[in-house]
C-alpha cells in the first residue's frame, strides 16, 4: 500500500506475506507484520513497535483485524482485494491512533493537586492583629488583602489558616463582626437603623437587613424591639 504523502510504502499482511512484499521504486518500505503482533523498520513507528513486541498489552482490535486480513487474502472472492486493502488501512489507522494517544499522554503535564488545607490555624497573635484591624476599619472597605497584610501573610496562606482558626471564611467573619457591632449600637444608642448600617460598613439598609437576618434570625427592627422590651 503506497502512502505517497508520507513517502513510504506499507507492506501489510500475515507474517510470511508481509515480508515478501517490496517496492520497485527507491522508497522506504515499512513492514507491518500482523498476526504475530510486531512492527519492523521505521522510526515513525518505533514507539508502537515497542508496544507490540510485548512491552504493552496486545490490542484485541488489531488481533481481530489481522485474522480478518488473513482470511481475506486467502479468499478468491470478487472484491477480496478491496476488502483486504480496507483491512490494511484499518490496521494502520489503529496503530497510528494508539501511537498518538501514547504521545499525548507523555506530553500532557502531570495533574497538579491543590495544596492541602493546613493542619494548624492562624497563630493567636496573628489572629489578634487581624481582628483589631477589622474592628478599627468596620466602617470602611475591609479587603482580604488588607486582612492578610495585617497578619503578615500572603492572601492564600492567610485565608486557609484563618478558616482553620475560626471555622469561618474571612468574609463571613467580617460580616459577623459587623452584625455584632450593630447589635451593640442598637442597644447602646438611639441611632437610626440606616445610621447604624452605614457605621458598621454596609452600603445600604437592605443589605444590612439581609445579612443581619441570616446571622441572627430576625430583622434589625425586630431584634431591636425585642431587646428594648427586655430592658
Amino acid at each position: 500500500m503506497r502512502l505517497d504523502h508520507m513517502g513510504v510504502v506499507l507492506a501489510i499482511g500475515p507474517a510470511a506475506t508481509a515480508r515478501r512484499q517490496a517496492t520497485e521504486d527507491d522508497v522506504p518500505v515499512i513492514h507491518l507484520q500482523v498476526g504475530a503482533s510486531s512492527l519492523d523498520r521505521s522510526p515513525l513507528f518505533d514507539d508502537a513497535a515497542a508496544s507490540s513486541r510485548g512491552k504493552a498489552d496486545p490490542d484485541p482490535v488489531i488481533d481481530r483485524l489481522s485474522r480478518a486480513l488473513d482470511a481475506a487474502e486467502s479468499s478468491d472472492r470478487e472484491f477480496g482485494g478491496l476488502y483486504a486493502d480496507a483491512l490494511r488501512l484499518a490496521i494502520v489507522t489503529r496503530v497510528l491512533s494508539g501511537h498518538d494517544a501514547q504521545a499525548r499522554r507523555l506530553e500532557e503535564p502531570e495533574t497538579v493537586t491543590a495544596p492541602r488545607r493546613p493542619k494548624s490555624g492562624l497563630p493567636k497573635w496573628r489572629l489578634k492583629r487581624v481582628v483589631s484591624y477589622i474592628d478599627e476599619n468596620l466602617s470602611e472597605s475591609v479587603t482580604l488583602a488588607g486582612m492578610a497584610a495585617a497578619a503578615g501573610l500572603s492572601r492564600m496562606h492567610f485565608a486557609a489558616q484563618f478558616r482553620v482558626a475560626t471555622g469561618l471564611r474571612p468574609h463571613e467573619f467580617l460580616l459577623r463582626r459587623r452584625v455584632e457591632r450593630a447589635q451593640a449600637m442598637m442597644t447602646e444608642t438611639r441611632d437610626s437603623l440606616v445610621e447604624i448600617a452605614l457605621a458598621v460598613g454596609f452600603q445600604t439598609q437592605a443589605h444590612f437587613t439581609t445579612v443581619f437576618r441570616r446571622f441572627v434570625g430576625d430583622t434589625p427592627y425586630q431584634w431591636r424591639s425585642a431587646n428594648r422590651a427586655h430592658h
